[in-house]
């Protein structure tokens, strides 16, 4: 969840055992620096407000809001980021072949998958070294953008290589 698309209401039940009269509910509000949570208490019998709203990042932390708050809309969302898929068909013909298929990308790549259909003395290699490949199987690697800086693309290397009568299908998606 991004938390930057309109309200999200969460409720809280029926309050806790040792004070079953209250529900709480929160609400992801955004302010100057992007979205937050707020927590609200309420009354479970009258339906009221009890206490002053909690405010908290987003990972629980406490916070105090900067600016004007307001309900979160696409505009306060982070730019999206366009991809494109490519497809590329890895068929040596004649003698023996190789393709990078990091090189086969304009962008970066966020990430790729390999089908083998025909194994004819096929391997990748990759950080790990060299793996042979086999017919029927298919390998995914994809970047991810969640866990720190340059983590959002992969790095190589990624290289086929196969004899006449290797077949493998390689599609991956690069950013714009």
């Amino acid at each position: 969840m991004s938390g930057c698309c309109g309200p999200i209401l969460v409720g809280g039940g029926g309050g806790t055992p040792a004070d079953p009269g209250f529900v709480v509910t929160t609400m992801t509000l955004c302010d100057d620096n992007g979205p937050f949570v707020r927590r609200y208490t309420f009354d479970a019998e009258r339906g009221a407000p009890s206490g002053v709203p909690v405010d908290t990042t987003l990972d629980g932390a406490g916070y105090a809001p900067v600016g004007a708050v307001t309900v979160c809309t696409d505009s306060t969302a982070p730019a999206a980021q366009q991809a494109q898929a490519h497809r590329f068909v890895f068929e040596p013909s004649g003698a023996p072949g190789n393709v990078d298929v990091l090189g086969l990308a304009a962008g970066p790549v966020e990430s790729i998958t390999i089908t083998v259909v025909a194994a004819a003395g096929a391997a990748i290699t990759t950080v790990d070294g060299v793996s042979d490949l086999y017919s029927g199987e298919s390998h995914t690697w994809s970047a991810l953008g969640d866990v720190g800086v340059g983590s959002d693309q992969l790095v190589g290397p990624v290289q086929l290589a196969g004899n006449p009568g290797t077949v493998v299908i390689i599609v991956w998606t690069e950013r714009l």
